[in-house]
């Protein structure tokens, strides 16, 4: 939204004419359910077209991510063209979360081992002091760009908050250690990647 704003080249409505033309299945989906929601009626209905900063507001996930990949070098130089192909590492986690599954599982698969991360995210596992064969495995791979990403992207402000939580669950795992440590995969993850992950957010 900062991008879109601080960009003079953008007026808000003509990249959404640009998404609608080449995705205009997609945009009629988002439309159909931006007329059709109770809670956004109001908001519909006062509107003729659809500006960006309306159109962030009534996407999902999936949507943002193809939105994002679309904005590339139709922005003056961002963030967005930066880090838009790691937002669907953080897909991964958002569904997970909205499905209430369960992380903490499978976090090593030898079977479902990736043999060419993004060199991206090895570099991201350099400036967060992780090794980088961890980003072998998918569910680590999302994590650290999770991380990452909300550390570059988000303001100061938040990345403490987030900080502070994770301080709590590194809290939790560090009194309780006897218990964590009866499996060897969640203390070399707790070990290894998460508190690096925490502590990142606050370097």
């Amino acid at each position: 939204m900062t991008v879109l704003t601080l960009d003079k080249q953008q007026d808000g409505y003509t990249i959404i004419e640009s998404f609608q033309d080449k995705y205009p299945d997609k945009f009629n989906e988002v439309l159909a359910h931006f007329r059709n929601s109770s809670y956004k009626k109001d908001m519909f209905k006062k509107r003729t077209q659809i500006s960006a900063w309306v159109f962030m507001e009534i996407i999902d996930y999936g949507t943002l991510v193809l939105f994002l990949e679309f904005c590339k070098g139709k922005v003056q130089k961002s963030e967005l063209n930066l880090y838009e192909s790691q937002h669907k590492f953080i897909k991964n986690i958002r569904n997970s979360c909205a499905h209430n599954d369960v992380y903490l599982i499978n976090l090593f698969p030898q079977e479902e081992r990736i043999a060419r991360p993004q060199a991206a995210s090895k570099t991201f596992c350099i400036n967060m002091g992780i090794n980088q064969s961890f980003v072998h495995f998918p569910k680590i791979g999302d994590l650290i760009n999770l991380f990452y990403l909300h550390k570059k992207v988000c303001s100061d402000n938040l990345n403490q908050r987030r900080y502070s939580e994770g301080r709590w669950l590194v809290d939790y795992y560090t009194e309780n250690y006897t218990l964590f440590q009866k499996s060897v995969y969640l203390t070399k993850f707790f070990n290894s990647i998460f508190i690096k992950s925490v502590d990142f957010l606050s370097s």
